[in-house]
């Protein structure tokens, strides 16, 4: 009960604003990609050029309540541990990022497009991985606009080096390659607990 009432109160106070930022990618990816009876290469193409960037919006701002001082002096004097505050926002704004994803595909599948189970958790792996960049960046520098160009700056690096990053390569979905999301998926979540990790440490 005490958890729930930890996800309601950061979920309502802390992270609304960058829920609804991640509902207007949703709403404008259509507009950006024509999502019309694509096939299943052409699918993958909005999911990870700009679906993916859900994970930076929701997953980089973790640790962001706590760069207010006294926030941070209010979650620290709390009886649970900040550690479990910040497995709370992790579990919760993932499991809303893995919604997002699911129903955005639902409704290219209703547009005609092929889309098959690996396109949404491809497209989840990939938006953790990316988040989780955020969040490590933030954990080490406290620095907000430092923690988004993280991902921002590895986004750019795929772009520009292509498959040549093998597994880390993002937009691999768009060539058939799904080989590597397990793998991204994995480290995302390594990346995201060695944040916690980290953010603690320095506290002490």
């Amino acid at each position: 009960m005490q958890l729930l009432q930890i996800a309601k109160i950061n979920l309502h106070h802390n992270f609304a604003v960058h829920i609804l930022i991640g509902m207007l990618v949703l709403l404008v990816t259509p507009v950006l990609f024509g999502i019309t009876d694509l096939d299943r290469l052409a699918s993958a193409v909005p999911l990870e050029r700009f679906v993916v960037l859900l994970g930076p919006i929701l997953l980089t701002p973790v640790f962001g309540p706590e760069q207010n001082s006294e926030i941070d002096d209010v979650v620290s004097a709390k009886y649970v541990g900040s550690s479990v505050v910040y497995a709370v926002r992790i579990f919760c704004l993932t499991g809303i990022m893995a919604v997002m994803v699911l129903v955005f595909a639902i409704y290219m599948r209703e547009s005609g497009c092929e889309i098959a189970p690996v396109h949404v958790t491809g497209t989840i792996a990939d938006a953790v991985f990316l988040g989780s960049l955020g969040m490590l960046a933030g954990s080490l520098t406290g620095n907000a606009a430092v923690a988004y160009m993280l991902p921002v700056m590895y986004y750019t690096l795929c772009l520009g080096a292509g498959s040549k990053l093998g597994s880390f390569y993002l937009f691999a979905m768009e060539e058939g390659n799904y080989v590597g999301k397990p793998r991204l998926l994995l480290i995302g979540v390594l990346l995201a607990a060695g944040s916690v990790w980290i953010r603690e440490m320095k506290k002490r």
